[in-house]
């Protein structure tokens, strides 16, 4: 948690911010995620959420996580051209405990906390993402069609009007 602590902007050079609910979790999850070598968190001061800065891939992706979703946006010059990751939570209390209401009622998970939510059904998914599929991308192809964009994480593609390649070897989350 150190490490996410020494980011934190004073407010006015006097105090850190405050810790917000889904903050606050997010702190607690990324410090055991090792993730540190791929994503930079940085928590904002004006509202519960933390912008991700990925450190690969010089900018063309950046991402967001809030109480209502995390998300991993290709960027070109500036510009949106896709989500390579995007997941919502629509979280509900009920007698069991809090659950998504975006999932099925049949088979939907109850969770002890919202934390736990927030923890089990978005972040860890998130690295689960970051782990089977953007480490091991070579790159990001971006495409367009008219006024639609999209990209993909892979290798150069010719069909692509751009590629950005990430970091050729990048290691291990165990740091191997």
């Amino acid at each position: 948690m150190l490490y996410l602590l020494a980011l934190w902007p004073e407010q006015g050079g006097k105090k850190k911010m405050s810790l917000r609910p889904f903050t606050r979790a997010f702190v607690q999850w990324f410090d055991g995620a090792n993730l540190v070598d791929i994503v930079r968190a940085h928590p904002r001061a004006d509202r519960d959420a933390v912008d991700l800065e990925f450190l690969i891939g010089g900018g063309g992706i950046v991402g967001y996580a809030a109480p209502h979703g995390v998300n991993a946006a290709a960027m070109l010059d500036g510009e949106c051209w896709d989500h390579l990751y995007d997941e919502d939570v629509a979280a509900e209390q009920t007698l069991e405990g809090w659950a998504c209401r975006l999932c099925p009622k049949d088979g939907r998970r109850s969770y002890g906390s919202i934390d736990e939510l927030w923890c089990e059904h978005l972040l860890q998914p998130f690295a689960t993402w970051i782990g089977g599929q953007l480490r091991p991308a070579e790159g990001v192809s971006y495409y367009a069609r008219g006024a639609a964009t999209w990209a993909s994480l892979g290798p150069p593609d010719e069909n692509a009007v751009a590629h950005r390649r990430l970091r050729a070897t990048l290691p291990s989350a165990g740091g191997a």
